[in-house]
This record gives C-alpha cells, structure tokens and sequence, in this order.
C-alpha cells in the first residue's frame, strides 16, 4: 500500500522539506532503489532550466540550473519527449567526453546521451549509478519536472512494474513539491519584509521602498521587472492609477521602461475591470520598441480591494517556445499577508519620510540664529529632494503680498514674481490648505483648470520644460499666521506628485512654521532677558521706572508699534510693589489702583480732555509664576484697534518675565518682614519661635540668605515637643490626633526597614522587602504615625522569630486598601490569646529556652491605635511550619497585616 502511506507522509509532516524526503524514502524503498531525485522545470529570462529540488543521497550542495537542452541528457530527454527513460546500464563517465555506448531502453528505444544529468547540479557528484530509471512529472497536463531512481548495483529495473509505480507516484510528488515551493517562497517573504524594514529604519538618508519592494516581488514571481501603479483618491474617483515607479535587473531595459510608462494615468470606475484594464494598458505602453516583454501578472495591492491602494504588475520574458512545460515556480503567487504588508508599507510611508526629513530640518542653524527665509529654503531644498521634483519655489509674505524670493533650481525672471488674488497659490494661503494637482492638464480637475497659466508658462519657459505635469503648494502657517509658502513642480518628463508627497510636504511646512517661531521666540526671549539683567540690581523706584521703559521698547519691537503700557503688582499682603503708566495709558487709566479693577473687567473708556489719541482696546495680561503664590498684578497694553491672538501670546511672555523680576522684589520686601517678625518673636513663647523659625527658613531660601543651620536646630527640637505630645496624647487619653496627607508610602517602607536591619543581622535575620506594586505609591496617610506602627511591628518580629529565619516586608493593594505586613517564622500566637495581645500592657510569656524576651506589652497597643486612626485595621494570623522538639521550639509563620482603607493613586 505505498500511494496510502504516501498520502499519510504528506498529510503527517510538520515541515514540506520533511514531507518530500520523507516521500522520497518511501519510493526508494518500494523500488528497491538506492536513491531518488526530484528536478523542476524553471522559467528564467526567457529560458527553461532544469533544476535539482532533492536528493536522498549524496551531497546536498546549492541548487544550480542547467538550461534544457535537445544535447544534454536524461533529464531534458524525459522533458522534452513526455516518456519515461530507463538506463539499464551506466557507464562511467569523465569530465572530458562522454561513453558513446551506453545501453539505453524505453517505449521509444535507444537514445543517445551526451552528459551525466547530475554533473550539472552538484560538482562533487559521485558516478555510482550502475541503472536508472526517470519519468516525467506533470501538473494539469503540462510535464513540470522529472523524477529519478537508481540503484549502484547491475540490477536493471523492470519495465512493466517500475515505471508505471513512478507515473502513479505523480501527484504526490508534485503536491510535496508545490508545499516546498510555498514554504519557501514565505520564508523568501519574510526576509524581503525583514530587508526592507532595514532600509527604512535607516537614518543616513531619506529611503525609497518603491524599488525594494518591486525588486521583492519579481524575484518572489522570478521575473525580470515589475512596475507600481499608485491609486490617486481625489474628486470622488477611486479608480484613477498612474505610474509610480519600476525596477528592472537591467540598467537599460530600467531606463526603457521608466520613458514607456512615464505620464501614464487610466481612470477605471469598474472594479472587475481594473485588472483586465491595467494589463491592457501596459501591455499598450510597451509595444513600441517591445523587448519581448510580456505582462505576467497584476497584483493588487492590498489583496481582494476593489479599488486598492496600488498595483503591482510584474513582466517576464515571452517564451521562445511552444513546449508543453509549465514551471511550480509560476504556479506559486505572492501571499496575500505580504501584499498587505506592502499596503501598509505603502500607507505609512509618508509619514517615515516625513519624520526623516524632519529631523534633518529642526534646529536652528549652527552660530548664529537662522534667519525666517533661510529656513523656508532649507525646508524647500529638503522637499525638492525627497519628492523628487524638477523645482521648488519659496514664497514669502510682506504685509498683504506674496511673491517668490527663492527658486530651486535657480531660474531667470522668476523671483520676485507676484501672487495675483484668484489664484489657487493665493487660495492655499488664504484657506490654510495644501493643493495638490495630479495632472495640470487633467480638464476634469477643478483646481487645474483655476492656475496661472501665463505665469505657469513663464516657469516652464525658465527651465525650458516642455510642460508642467504635476503642481502642489502648501502654506507655512503658524497659529493663523501666514509665513510663507512652498511650491514644487515637475515637468512632463518627471514624475507624478502622489498623495505621499503631500503628506510629506504638510509636515514640512508646519515644521518650517515651527522653526520660524522658535527663530522670532528665540530673539523675544534674548531681548527679554537683557531687559531682566539691566534691572537686577535696582529696586523701588528706579525699577519701576526701568522695568517700565523696558517693557515699553520690548512691545514696540515684538507686539505692536502704537500701544502704551501700564504695571501693575502687589504682594499677597496687598503690599504695593509697583504702579507704572507709560504716559498714553496714563491719561486713560490715572495711576491709581482702582483703574486695574476697571482692566479686569475689559472696560474701554476715554477722556475728552486727554492731548493722546484715544485708546479704545486694553489687554490685561496677569502676571503669573508657577510655584510661586505671593503675586498678584497685571500687565496692561492699550491700542487704538484690537489685538490678534499671536500678539497675546507675546504679552504673555512679557507677563512670565516681568513675574520673575517682581517676584524678586517680593522675596526681598518679605524678607525685611521676616527678620523683623523674627526679632519680635524672641521675646515670645516657645511656640512663636517655632512658627517665626520656619517662615524664617522660607523666606531666606528665596532671597539667597544662609539661615539652615538655625532653623534646622529648631525644627530638631520642635519635633521631639510634637512626638513627646502624641505619646502623651494617647497614654492619657487613649486616642491619637493624625494630620494626614497624601505622600508616596515608599520612603517610609524603606526608613523602617533600614532601621531594623542590623539589629535583625545580629540574630541572623534578613529582612527582605517586597514591594509588590507597580511603579510609585501615594496615599493619604500621616507619615509619624505608620512610621510608629510598622517600627513596632517589626520590633515584634525582631524580638519572636527564631535565629536564621527571614523576615519578610510586604506592600500590596487591594480593591478597598493598601496592605501593609510584616511575617516572621518564630513563637506561636495561641488561639485563645485573640485580640487581648493588643490590649495595652499585655505580653505573651513563650518560655524561649534559648534567650530572654524582654517588653512592656505597649508595641501593638500603639500600632494598632495608629491604624485605627487611620480608620483601619491591624489583623494577624498564625499557622504551623513544622515540628520542633518541644512546643517553645515549633516553629510558626505569623503575619500582621496593616489594612488602610484609602483612594490610591500609581505614578
């Protein structure tokens, strides 16, 4: 039963290649052979090879093709004659001629052979076939390869058994075959994927997938070329291709293929159609001066869309035959996982262009800052690059016009040309979008049909093109504010600017914006910080009127011409810093700090008696510094027409940098305060000198005065007043009084435990911490209070547990509480003991026959009366490790765990 088992074999295995070798024992051991081969017919650049697939004996070396030849030999006879050969006897064969009389038998008789098939594949073949027999093999009724035994005996194969057992061998041979192809074919996939994943993670230089994926799939398909037909979804079209690129193995037939495809573009609204369309058209494309290349195979790209995002049409050499071949290799297609892989590849890469050309434009030049135009042609030579146009052409704004001041390439007459109102350059800018037009001599495009043409002429008469193809404008605008513009073409012999390369183009644009901001807030905040150093040193009254002249030069040059200015602050003890009108504003508000109530509320008002001009719009700006509460005020800037919101943002620069200037002048007012109040406080009690210390400690860190030491001392000696009034609190009382708050609990995990492992080490007890939480831990807890708790716990454990055991310090969640627990291996709890042990005074006389425990029975009285004024609770537990000799010496794992019910939070 060899054709069950054989089935069974490639039903069975795991791995193709196992399955073909293992069907190939099979047959040799049912034709008493002593080995087998399997070769495949190939197409190859027009031509037709023999290739070895598998051999069960003998070297196993690199695969090699030997071109089918009517004056080779064995294989190619059997090929080419569709029959079954068989070499009765072989006769030794050397490298330099070959036997003219070998006995040869078939259907047909004798045959001349004129070179050992296996010399071609494997150089360190052995000729030890003493017989042979081969038969063809075929797939849908064309012969696909053929299928060898032989033995190195002189026992020649029987003619009427031998050859019809291969030919019912067929189908399984090319089903094994076919699986091997596959399994390959994804493993040559995968390491395509791999290869190109490699490309692109590349940070040298802006990489192009197009070639790399087209050269992956027509070695995949094993053709000489292969072309990319990018889908352009505009205008409600979902089925408008065009050529994107090509590959070809051969510089020439490259070059050949890019001047047939070029400015090709089919609008098909029929997705059953699409195919059959797309081959036809390149078919058309490529008949005029044809190098015998024929359309193979259109992919679609991703797989089973019915307008998808690419075709792939790979092309191979016509044949030059009419053999009745057919090669597995053709028979096994791309997979469709790969095809989306290419989908994807094709979808995000934009952005992964994007994001290189990005990294090389950010940054401000080296030395001195760059100026704004000098960053929009940087941005422009970086697109003209990556998209590969034929010219870019920068635009920059100056007030309500627009007009060229770069053109990549340069070009005479064409800098210094003007944007004119009703064109789609003007529209671009004015709307704050990029326009994209595929083909500017597509009549269905309405933005086409909208451009310049006489200036479009005179930039094509510039570079002497013969025409425009493709047009795309994207504005460099920032929050509103138009900067510039970026325009790239390509002439009738470039290529088409794809939907990627407006992806590509937006990003540029809007970093360009970006850069161009940073570049103006780079020069604002340098004027800033010259106005801060020239008022360092000043207060009082020569800062006002320093930090007033300042500001007002400041908004002249950066905000506005025509404005006035006003400040006005005052300390959080309503202490007044400063109030300063520029004289303008002055007329308007007074100097009274009334007229900030009224700027608070955005009241415009006039005076008819004022010699200014009225100012009718004011800007209130507070003055605001993070960490810092002590400061209250505004900066108020006043015009005669209102302000943009980009001028606010300015404003409210100058409000941070003024903040930190009058938040100086603060810290020095309240620290004159501060010694003043400190002195007073000596002669106090106790408690004033502690609140005066701290206030003192405060304020002389913000204004640079060394006064730790002091304060530091006190505070030293107001801790031990405040934990000697808790301790007193709860033995008189019986209740404790917690200020709570919410802090990370880590710190205090790790104070306790650091405190209590020497003492442990000296019993040889290693006390291990699990910190059974993800990342940090805040809770709201008060920190003396746990640190009392857990201190005592651990005492406990210290004290109970047997020498060398470990001690373990647990922290973990639960839904209503954190858990905290301490377990020790040590002296037993007993049952009947309950909740007494933590009654105070109460202790529990274990006998330890070894050692004196010593205590006063108020450890877990205190631990629990903390937790429990935390509204939680301190539970134990107690089980059995093991036998000791006596009951004093069994040992007990004991737990206490405290639970504190609280809303957590992770970090």
């Amino acid at each position: 039963m060899p054709l069950d088992r054989m089935a069974r074999v490639i039903a069975d295995a795991s791995d193709p290649r196992e399955a073909l070798s293992n069907l190939c024992e099979t047959i040799r051991d049912h034709t008493g052979s002593s080995g087998v081969k399997v070769f495949l017919v190939r197409h190859h650049d027009g031509g037709r090879f023999l290739e070895q697939l598998h051999r069960t004996e003998g070297p196993e070396g690199p695969r090699k093709n030997a071109e089918l030849s009517h004056k080779r030999g064995i294989g190619d006879w059997v090929v080419f004659n569709d029959d079954w050969l068989l070499i009765e006897r072989c006769m030794p064969a050397d490298r330099t001629g070959v036997d003219p009389e070998p006995a040869v038998s078939g259907r047909h008789g004798r045959v001349e052979v004129l070179a050992r098939l296996e010399a071609e594949y494997v150089e360190s073949a052995q000729d030890d076939e003493r017989t042979m027999l081969v038969a063809p093999l075929h797939l849908q009724g064309a012969v696909v390869g053929a299928l060898a035994v032989w033995r190195n005996e002189d026992r020649p194969y029987s003619t009427e058994t031998d050859p019809p057992f291969l030919t019912s061998c067929d189908a399984y041979v090319v089903s094994a075959c076919r699986q091997v192809l596959q399994r390959e074919r994804t493993e040559a996939e995968l390491h395509e994927a791999s290869t190109l994943e490699s490309m692109l993670e590349s940070t040298e230089e802006t990489p192009n997938p197009y070639p790399g994926v087209l050269s992956a799939l027509a070695k995949q398909s094993l053709t000489t070329a292969a072309v990319l037909l990018d889908n352009d979804r505009r205008l409600g079209r979902s089925g408008q291709f065009y050529f994107l690129e090509c590959w070809s193995s051969d510089e020439d037939e490259l070059a050949w293929l890019r001047a047939a495809l070029a400015g090709y573009r089919t609008i098909a609204d029929e997705p059953h159609r699409l195919v059959e369309r797309i081959g036809s058209d390149v078919t058309e494309r490529l008949s005029p001066g044809n190098r015998n290349l024929a359309v193979a195979e259109v992919f679609r790209v991703p797989p089973g869309a019915a307008f998808p995002k690419a075709f792939i049409v790979v092309l191979r050499p016509r044949p030059g035959s009419t053999w009745n071949t057919a090669s597995l290799h053709d028979r096994i297609a791309p997979s469709d996982s790969f095809l989306r892989y290419v989908a994807i590849l094709l979808t995000h890469y934009g952005d992964l262009r994007a994001s290189h050309l990005l990294a090389e434009l950010g940054g401000p030049a080296q030395g001195e800052l760059a100026s704004p135009t000098a960053v929009l042609q940087r941005a422009a030579a970086l697109l003209k690059k990556a998209t590969g146009c034929d010219a870019a052409l920068v635009y920059a704004a100056s007030g309500t016009d627009m007009a060229v001041i770069e053109a990549l390439p340069d070009a005479p007459g064409i800098v210094g040309q003007r944007v004119t109102n009703d064109s789609v350059t003007m529209a671009c800018m004015r709307e704050n979008r990029s326009v994209r037009i595929l083909d500017v001599d597509d009549e269905s495009d309405e933005n086409a049909k909208k451009l310049n043409r006489p200036q479009l002429e005179k930039v094509q008469a510039a570079y002497g093109w013969s025409g425009v193809r493709s047009w795309l404008c994207c504005p460099v605008v920032y929050r509103g504010r138009t900067l510039g513009a970026i325009k790239i073409l390509t002439s009738n012999s470039g290529p088409f600017l794809t939907s990627r390369d407006q992806q590509v183009a937006k990003a540029v644009s809007n970093r360009a914006a970006w850069e161009i901001h940073k570049l103006a807030r780079s020069h604002l905040l340098a004027d800033l910080n010259k106005l801060a150093d020239g008022v360092t040193r000043l207060s009082g009254a020569q800062l006002a009127d320093k930090l007033l002249a300042g500001v007002h030069a400041w908004i002249h040059g950066h905000v506005r011409d025509q404005c006035d200015v006003a400040i006005f602050a005052r300390s959080a003890g309503k202490r007044l810093l400063i109030t300063e009108t520029t004289q303008g504003i002055g007329a308007e508000l007074g100097t009274s700090l009334e007229a900030e109530s009224r700027v608070r509320r955005r009241v415009a008002w006039s005076r008819e008696d004022s010699s200014h001009p009225v100012l009718r719009y004011f800007e209130a700006v507070p003055l605001l510094l993070p960490g810092a509460d002590g400061l209250d005020g505004h900066l108020v800037v006043a015009s005669r027409s209102p302000f943009a919101e980009d001028e606010r943002a300015l404003m409210r620069e100058a409000s941070r940098e003024l903040a930190l200037i009058l938040n100086g002048e603060r810290l020095r007012n309240d620290w004159a305060l501060a010694n003043g109040l400190f002195r007073h406080a000596l002669l106090g009690p106790v408690q004033g000198l502690i609140s005066q210390a701290k206030m003192l400690g405060k304020t002389a860190q913000a204004a640079g005065v060394d006064a730790q030491p002091y304060v530091q001392r006190i505070d030293k000696e107001a801790e031990v007043i405040r934990l000697w009034r808790k301790n007193q609190k709860l033995y008189t009382l019986g209740r404790v009084s917690l200020s709570v708050r919410s802090q990370p609990l880590r710190p205090i995990i790790d104070r306790c435990a650091d405190r209590y492992r020497g003492p442990m080490r000296s019993r040889g007890i290693e006390l291990e911490v699990r910190w059974n939480v993800r990342g940090q831990l805040d809770v709201p807890f008060d920190d003396y209070a746990v640190d009392l708790a857990l201190s005592n716990i651990l005492d406990n454990a210290r004290k109970y547990s047997f020498f060398n055991r470990p001690v373990i310090l647990g922290v973990g969640l639960e839904k209503s509480s954190v858990d905290i627990w301490v377990e020790d291996h040590g002296h037993a709890i007993p049952d009947t003991a309950g909740e007494h042990i933590y009654n105070m005074g109460t202790r529990l006389d274990f006998g330890d026959p070894f050692r004196i425990i010593r205590g006063e029975g108020l450890g877990l009285a205190l631990a629990r009366a903390m937790i429990e004024g935390h509204e939680g609770t301190l539970t134990h537990s107690c089980e059995r490790e093991g036998q000791g000799a006596t009951e004093a010496t069994t040992p007990y794992r004991v737990r206490f765990t405290m639970h504190i019910p609280t809303r957590w939070r992770r970090r």
